[in-house]
């Protein structure tokens, strides 16, 4: 199963499993609101990321390192990271990103071709927390009481977070499924074929 432990402890006895109801109210997500602008040409190629130390904002040109935009053009992601469980207005926050762009980009309306706002955006299902152990705090892929039944996300296992934490844990949840249908020398996901997980 992958998906994030609301939806996984929603589906499995309505909501009443003991050890992912346990994991849901254990698990403090994050949350972004983002303003994503295509630009028709970037008005300031020398501002091609900022993180502020003061403000929980961010703002990356990521058409400076991937194929993201057509030849001159540019595409621009803004976030603002949210306290868990803040009140915010979500124009406010819009405008706090324009003036972020508008102060690294300034003109970037001009250049826009299109733009959208998503207020309240799942980062990650499940911030890493010292008090529960880190990263070896986190549970799965095996859930007790369920035989069978492995998780995979962001939120499963020791190795990384973010899409690390998410390959690693199908992964791991695949071996595991085949163990229990194939013979220990026919696990083709452990012995056949194998790759890096980087962290970041």
């Amino acid at each position: 199963m992958a998906t994030g432990p609301e939806e996984a402890s929603a589906l499995l006895d309505g909501g009443e499993h003991a050890a992912l109801r346990r994991w849901v109210q254990e698990a403090v997500p994050a949350r972004v609101a983002c303003l994503d602008v295509a630009l028709k040409s970037l008005p300031e190629p020398k501002h091609l990321g900022v993180l502020s130390l003061d403000q929980p904002l961010y703002m990356v040109v990521h058409s400076a390192s991937a194929r993201l935009a057509p030849e001159n053009g540019a595409l621009i992601h803004t976030i603002k990271y949210l306290k868990p469980g803040e009140r915010y207005d979500p124009q406010a926050v819009e405008h706090e990103l324009e003036s972020l762009l508008n102060r690294f980009q300034p003109g970037w309306q001009r250049e826009v071709s299109e733009q959208q706002f998503l207020p309240h955006m799942n980062a990650t299902n499940a911030i890493v927390q010292a008090h529960s152990g880190g990263l070896t705090g986190r549970p799965g892929p095996e859930v007790p009481g369920i035989r069978n039944l492995y998780m995979a996300g962001d939120w499963v296992g020791s190795a990384g977070q973010l899409a690390s934490a998410s390959l690693a844990s199908a992964r791991l949840a695949a071996q595991l499924a085949c163990k229990q249908i194939l013979p220990p020398k026919q696990t083709a996901v452990e012995s056949d074929y194998s790759f890096t997980i980087g962290t970041r």
